[in-house]
């Protein structure tokens, strides 16, 4: 997990999420950042209205990293690469806006 605030814009997601494990599993939990991913794909930036400025404001920065210490807990970590303004994971299809 980099500690840098700043997006990156790449062909594809290569990497859409990460899985960080603990050593030894010792917590019936896995925690999740499904909001926090900065990895904006070139072609979404080019069929957005939206600039990458205003796409950003909708991520949760940072909060991997704030979840970061349970790795050493012993309990797993997942983080999106992927932005929620690309794809909010935590969306079912009848709150999305038909327009």
């Amino acid at each position: 997990m980099g500690s840098s605030d700043t997006a990156s814009v790449e062909e594809g997601l290569e990497t859409p999420f990460e899985i960080i494990a603990p050593g030894t599993l010792t917590a019936p939990f896995v925690f999740n950042s499904p909001h926090s991913g900065r990895t904006y794909p070139k072609a979404f930036l080019a069929a957005s209205r939206l600039n990458l400025a205003a796409l950003r404001k909708s991520e949760d920065t940072f909060v991997e990293q704030l979840f970061a210490p349970v790795v050493s807990l012993g309990a797993p970590l997942m983080h999106a690469h992927f932005p929620r303004a690309y794809l909010d994971v935590n969306r079912e299809p009848y709150e999305l806006d038909p327009a």
